[in-house]
């Protein structure tokens, strides 16, 4: 799914929050019940080819290939979280609204970080969940 999407429902979910923890622990919520609804991913050939050419333990390296498609991926979380803020901020506390937005996306992020770290527990079994979902 894409991030804007993540970022900004997260952040609707908890405009009528004041606890910006409350609020992060919603959004991450949000995040993995969205991700149960069939949706599509835009398309990123360069990254995929380099994830399925990895051996297990083999970490993803950024190359200067790859850039182009890590800054829409980054542009697509930036804009989620200016969105959010954009829409929400002025009716809630922007604080709160961030910490929804970003948690929102955050599930996201932590599966491009397994790629990079592909040794770490942590990251294995948030991915075997993630997939899961």
């Amino acid at each position: 799914m894409i991030l804007v999407t993540h970022a900004v429902v997260a952040a609707g979910l908890t405009a009528g929050l004041t606890n910006a923890l409350y609020a992060f622990f919603v959004g991450l919520s949000s995040h993995y019940l969205l991700d149960m609804v069939p949706h599509w991913h835009y398309h990123l050939p360069k990254l995929r080819r380099h994830i399925k050419a990895l051996e297990s333990d083999e970490r993803l390296r950024l190359t200067r290939s790859l850039v182009p498609e890590f800054a829409v991926i980054s542009l697509d979380g930036l804009l989620g979280i200016l969105c959010s803020l954009f829409f929400f901020g002025s009716v809630a506390d922007p604080v709160v609204i961030f910490a929804a937005a970003f948690a929102g996306i955050l599930p996201d992020m932590l599966i491009g970080f397994s790629k990079f770290f592909p040794t770490s527990r942590i990251l294995k079994e948030h991915a075997l969940f993630h997939d899961w979902i």
